[in-house]
């Protein structure tokens, strides 16, 4: 396995922070505790459906993280196909946020930057 850069390490380690959280929020969307609490709150709680494809884009995503981390190129491009997916399905149920797209973006392009350098 090719040494892995820093900005691979830094980048890996958002996205795991970011993905946690991620699930952590959808699997308590689910609970009849935290929809009541996101209820409360006058927040919205997201149907089941796209609850679930939140959960599955974000076990993949995971996935593709761990690859980038191990310095593979699938783990990338599998990445920049999920986040594209993503976006689509975002702006499908009308949840499409631009900061989310320029972070993913920027990581994307980050990620392509050491591409020669793995395996």
């Amino acid at each position: 396995m090719k040494q892995r850069p820093t900005i691979i390490t830094v980048l890996c380690i958002f996205g795991f922070i970011g993905i946690t959280v991620g699930i952590a929020t959808n699997i308590f969307f689910i609970t009849d505790i935290g929809k009541h609490i996101f209820t409360t709150m006058g927040i919205g709680v997201p149907s089941q459906l796209s609850i679930v494809i939140s959960l599955v884009m974000s076990i993949m995503i995971l996935g593709s993280l761990i690859s980038i981390w191990n310095m593979k190129k699938i783990g990338v491009v599998i990445y920049a196909v999920l986040v594209i997916i993503n976006i689509i399905i975002n702006r499908i149920y009308n949840n499409l946020k631009i900061s989310g797209i320029i972070g993913s973006l920027v990581f994307i392009v980050l990620f392509f930057t050491k591409f020669k350098e793995m395996e």
